[in-house]
């Protein structure tokens, strides 16, 4: 459920994340780092499977890993996790987020199934007031479709100087393509405005020979690399007009997954002081854009779905981390 190749693994028991044990062990044992566990409930799936099951909550609650491993890491990550006025909008909002970062991570990773809405495409997708907001701005950007076997559609939103630095990054998953695009939009201006707000936190650290290390990921790429370097921007074909005005629903997207065998897990996160509705979504075979190499849809997806020959390797993923 984790999603960590062996090789990570390994790098973690050499770290000696788990307290108590010799660097030279193969793996952490995640169950004995911690006793603390929360209870997940399956979505869909066979009758005779269990409905619920004990998960370590290291997995799931911020802080419980640096708690357990002494503050040396987390991984816990707000993928497939969403708040809203009741449950089933709530978990309706998280599946689409998980399968926004399957889609976004096999892209990002692979560097294909990037396709750029032209501007004739745009005119219609969009309100001409935010068509004509982010145009008449010195800031130049780009809405893609973003490839999934997935029953939603997918969007990313980049915004970036004439160069590529200074990058700005969205993407989001809906059930039509106007919400998508829309959504990915509002993540990437939310974008624009932390990498503003980071610009005048950290200006001392622009100064030359200052260590990179300690700043926020986002801004060391914004300084250090061009988006074009990352995502084939400029030779991305165009989105095709097909299919474009269909629309899907939670109960087609569910099925679609559990009909490719994938395992989705529900975790309740709302807390009873505050009484809003939050759940948190897990999946032991769709990708996240954190380094979760262990999933073999990563590095298989884009193969089955024709738009590469052979799998890549891990090595290649790890030189290629997500930066926002």
């Amino acid at each position: 459920m984790l999603g960590l190749s062996s090789a990570q693994e390994r790098q973690l028991a050499r770290g000696g994340v788990t307290e108590g044990k010799s660097a030279h062990e193969s793996a952490p044992d995640w169950l004995e780092m911690s006793d603390r566990r929360v209870e997940i409930s399956r979505l869909g799936g066979p009758v005779c499977d269990p409905a619920s099951a004990q998960f370590p909550s290291i997995g799931v609650l911020f802080d419980e890993l640096e708690w357990a491993a002494g503050g040396r890491m987390s991984l816990a990550s707000s993928s497939g996790c969403a708040v809203w006025s009741d449950l089933k909008g709530a978990r309706e909002r998280a599946l689409l987020e998980l399968v926004e970062r399957d889609a976004v991570a096999q892209a990002w990773y692979n560097r294909l199934g990037i396709t750029v809405f032209d501007d004739g495409c745009l005119s219609e997708i969009l309100p001409g007031s935010l068509s004509a907001f982010l145009s008449g701005r010195h800031r130049h950007w780009s809405l893609c479709a973003v490839d999934t076997d997935l029953d939603a559609f997918v969007v990313m939103a980049v915004s970036h100087d004439v160069d590529g630095r200074r990058a700005a990054f969205g993407s989001s998953a809906g059930w039509d393509l106007a919400s998508a695009c829309e959504s990915a939009i509002q993540e990437m201006l939310q974008s624009e405005y932390s990498l503003e707000l980071m610009e005048k936190a950290y200006a001392a650290a622009a100064e030359p020979n200052r260590v990179s290390a300690t700043l926020p990921r986002q801004l060391v790429f914004a300084r250090e690399k061009s988006i074009f370097e990352e995502i084939p921007l400029k030779d991305a074909c165009a989105t095709a007009p097909e299919g474009l005005g269909k629309s899907f629903t939670y109960e087609g997207l569910l099925q679609g997954c559990l009909e490719k065998g994938f395992e989705i897990w529900e975790f309740d996160a709302t807390r009873s002081d505050l009484n809003i509705p939050c759940i948190k979504l897990l999946s032991p075979d769709l990708c996240s854009w954190e380094p979760r190499f262990g999933k073999r849809r990563l590095f298989e997806g884009v193969v089955k779905r024709g738009l590469r020959a052979i799998p890549a390797t891990e090595a290649e993923f790890a030189a290629r981390p997500f930066p926002f």
